[in-house]
């Protein structure tokens, strides 16, 4: 079985700060990492620290930062196949907080050049039965969004599972609702949820996505943990309590590591509390982070 990632890649310039710096004030920056980012990048990277085989779709650009970001996709163990373009790469900029809790600003780069008609040529040949492709960033990429639907109608006929990420919207659109049956895996965070459904209550937002077709959602809680809904089951898993230093991907890892258990077989309320245990581990330090193999097999054995 193989892993395909498509979606966003990027810098992430992270930021520790103390205190905010209201209009016309300067405050200082108590710990800046540049790191690989982006949620399909960050998905990727995880998926093969946990020891899957994944390659990450994708567009890069040429600046100081291409060399960073293949490297530290190589390093990881990441195949790669991205569309090469002669501009700026996509940033994003994290300003972190003593919480953990993060606001961010990005650009988007050649990430608005890439197409699912691009996407189409690459993936479906090399497509086989039981491969899992995951959408990251989709909201990001604009291009992505036209010829969407048959796209992953064509990769449902391969006999694959199709995993995708919300992220959150910035434009206000929310449009993922016409497609959610094609989705066998639909990952979210709780401010993503009520924005997607404009509804104030959780049952009565999963009940619509539910009536759109939607099959296994699966809700990001941060420190409250994770939460799981399906047509006959639903349940939730506590979150380990450690000090956050840093939450940028902790999503994106939860998502890696809830497929993997998924692969090895577990049901899914073992596949949330392996996903809660490894995305904790993450938010405790800066940067991208997943714990040693010897440390995951153990979790995923118990």
């Amino acid at each position: 079985m193989k892993v395909y990632a498509i979606g966003d890649i990027c810098l992430d310039v992270l930021c520790s700060i103390r205190e905010r710096a209201a209009l016309g004030e300067e405050k200082h920056i108590h710990n800046l990492v540049f790191s690989l980012g982006g949620n399909a990048a960050n998905f990727a990277f995880a998926a093969a620290k946990l020891g899957l085989d994944v390659e990450l779709f994708s567009a890069i650009g040429n600046d100081f930062a291409t060399g960073f970001l293949k490297k530290s996709l190589k390093g990881a163990g990441v195949k790669s196949s991205m569309k090469p373009h002669p501009m700026q790469n996509s940033y994003s900029i994290h300003m972190i907080e003593k919480n953990g809790q993060r606001f961010s600003y990005s650009t988007k780069g050649p990430l608005e050049k890439l197409s699912s008609g691009e996407i189409e040529k690459k993936l479906l040949p090399r497509l086989k039965q039981g491969d899992i492709v995951f959408f990251g960033g989709y909201f990001h990429i604009l291009e992505l969004h036209k010829g969407f639907s048959p796209l992953l109608k064509k990769i449902k006929s391969k006999g694959c599972l199709i995993a995708f990420d919300l992220c959150f919207d910035e434009y206000g659109e929310w449009k993922i609702l016409d497609f959610a049956e094609e989705i066998d895996f639909l990952f979210m965070n709780e401010i993503e949820l009520g924005q997607l459904t404009k509804k104030s209550s959780e049952k009565e937002a999963i009940k619509l996505l539910f009536k759109k077709g939607a099959s296994n959602i699966i809700l990001k809680k941060g420190p409250n943990g994770s939460e799981f809904f399906s047509h006959c089951a639903s349940f939730r898993e506590k979150a380990p309590r450690v000090k956050a230093a840093d939450t940028t991907g902790a999503g994106d890892i939860f998502n890696a590591a809830f497929l993997k258990a998924f692969i090895e077989g577990k049901d899914a309320k073992a596949c949330l509390k392996f996903a809660n245990f490894v995305a904790s581990a993450k938010v405790a330090r800066h940067g991208l982070f997943v714990p040693s193999q010897r440390i995951l097999k153990q979790k995923l054995h118990n």
